[in-house]
């Protein structure tokens, strides 16, 4: 369990239990439907500008590449969906 300290996650933090929670996940999937796990998060761009989410991840393959290959929604896309 993670202790919340302060008001609101820094991007390192979120990524850090994303990643965790995505290596449990994805354990029970093959890789090729890895592309149909879906993340939305209002703060996506900045966790993909994350040095650590633009490089492979230090976990035995397939799993140092789970971060790309999974489907993010970026704050671009919900602005749409929330105009129309």
């Amino acid at each position: 369990m993670i202790a919340q300290n302060y008001r609101s996650e820094s991007p390192s933090q979120v990524l850090i239990i994303l990643i965790s929670w995505l290596y449990d996940t994805l354990k029970s999937l093959k890789f090729e439907s890895w592309s149909s796990i879906i993340i939305a998060y209002d703060n996506m761009c900045h966790l993909d500008n994350l040095k650590a989410a633009r490089v492979s991840l230090p976990l035995p393959e397939p799993y140092d590449k789970m971060w790309k290959e999974i489907t993010k929604v970026h704050n671009t896309a919900i602005a749409i969906i929330n105009y129309y």
